[in-house]
């Protein structure tokens, strides 16, 4: 299907400056390549096993379990299993000491932990994660699908709230016409790509697992050197936040990062519906072209109407030009988890 959809996309849109950068294929290597590399180097540093208490809080007035966890390597996915399957199959994002944690990230110290998923009497944190999420996909898509001689670069997801209508990715690309805009053939191949991403493959029920990362900026900056746009929000964090790590994200071979300050869902296999409604021109990058590239998507847990989730696309068709969430917010969420790690 990926030669299919390329075909649909990059026909006739040939790069005159594609030899002047790296081919995706080599470009999702090296990310992914550094990301490994960086992983194993963190998990060599943990080797000596320290204990920490883990409470578990479920059902209010029902009795707190407590788990004695390994600090720095137990997740709260790990935590999970140790309390039911049904906590394990059905938690997306975790509260640690009140913090959103994503499911795959280690735990540094003694703990608070729930588990939460989409039938919560407050979804609106899972809600998030769950948006994050699609535009990471989107962003996995946008790079699968179009022709190394497109030069797609991606830039950033807008941090959109649910209530905006849509995710979105922000990308530039080459596609040789100023007045480039895909087919509804087209939205549809890409909905369908991303369905396929989200569940996977055959035989790898964890290839799609969202795992998180937090690398030092210089490393970071090896893994996106192909990217300038990545490069540039790197030095952004530094000089205005102070910061000396970034989370990258990884699923599959597909390694980015988003910068939007917060957690993203577990596993991607959650997803029920997705859309890939619209992308419009932006603007101008140099020879490129900027797009916004915006979805819908609806986790398989809830169910809609049919006549209501079309509805839904229709507005996400509309450029969405909301206001992104406060960095304010994230910035807080950081000095929380800092703060936890002190």
């Amino acid at each position: 299907m990926n030669r299919r959809i390329c075909r649909l996309l990059c026909k006739g849109h040939i790069s005159q400056a594609r030899s002047l950068l790296p081919t995706c294929r080599h470009a999702h290597n090296r990310s992914l390549e550094e990301y490994e590399l960086e992983r194993e180097q963190q998990s060599a540093l943990h080797k000596r096993v320290q204990k920490i208490s883990v409470n578990f809080v479920g059902v209010p007035g029902a009795e707190d379990i407590r788990l004695d966890m390994n600090k720095y390597t137990s997740t709260p996915y790990a935590c999970a299993k140790h309390i039911s399957e049904y906590h394990q199959k059905h938690s997306c994002l975790s509260l640690v000491n009140g913090v959103p944690w994503d499911m795959h990230r280690p735990i540094i110290e003694d703990c608070a932990i729930q588990f939460l998923n989409f039938q919560q009497d407050d979804p609106s944190i899972i809600n998030q994660a769950y948006w994050r999420a699609c535009a990471f996909i989107l962003g996995s898509v946008l790079e699968r699908a179009l022709k190394p001689e497109c030069n797609v670069r991606l830039h950033r997801p807008p941090d959109f709230s649910v209530e905006s209508g849509s995710f979105a990715y922000d990308f530039s690309a080459e596609f040789g016409r100023e007045d480039w805009r895909p087919t509804s053939r087209e939205l549809l191949l890409l909905s369908q790509m991303a369905l396929k991403l989200s569940h996977g493959i055959k035989g790898k029920a964890n290839f799609y697992t969202i795992l998180p990362l937090d690398v030092p900026l210089d490393v970071a900056k090896r893994m996106f050197s192909h990217n300038s746009k990545k490069l540039d929000q790197l030095e952004e964090l530094r000089q205005l936040d102070d910061k000396t790590d970034v989370t990258v994200y990884k699923m599959g071979n597909h390694v980015d990062m988003l910068n939007t300050g917060g957690p993203l869902i577990s596993n991607a296999d959650v997803i029920g519906r997705f859309n890939v409604a619209a992308i419009h021109k932006i603007g101008e990058d140099g020879v490129r072209s900027t797009y916004r590239a915006q979805g819908v998507s609806l986790p398989a847990a809830l169910t809609m109407h049919p006549w209501t989730y079309d509805h839904l696309i229709k507005n996400a068709t509309l450029l969405n030009t909301s206001e992104e969430l406060p960095r304010e917010e994230t910035k807080e969420r950081v000095k929380e988890v800092e703060a936890l790690s002190g």
